[in-house]
């Protein structure tokens, strides 16, 4: 199963993630609006952050998986850095 991962994620994932920032569509792929203080399920930036790259296995993935989860988080933060943090709240 891990042999799949990085193409899924640099061949589908990390191109329908960026073509949906290019199209300004990116609030309705990520979930609704920002609730950055918040955990959503419903919100794929908030899952992302608990469930993919949570603090209990930093290192559980190979190193290919983690170089590509690295420049997803990248362009999340690039792209949707309001529903990360709140920076009105510092």
């Amino acid at each position: 199963m891990q042999t799949f991962k990085p193409p899924i994620l640099r061949q589908i994932l990390i191109p329908c993630f960026q073509h949906a920032f290019e199209k300004n569509e990116g609030e309705k792929l990520i979930g609704g609006p920002p609730t950055p203080d918040q955990d959503n399920p419903e919100n794929i930036i908030s899952a992302f952050i608990t469930k993919i790259i949570g603090p209990e296995n930093p290192f559980g993935t190979s190193d290919s998986v983690r170089i590509l989860l690295l420049q997803l988080s990248s362009l999340l933060v690039e792209q949707a850095s309001s529903h990360i943090h709140d920076a009105n709240n510092k």
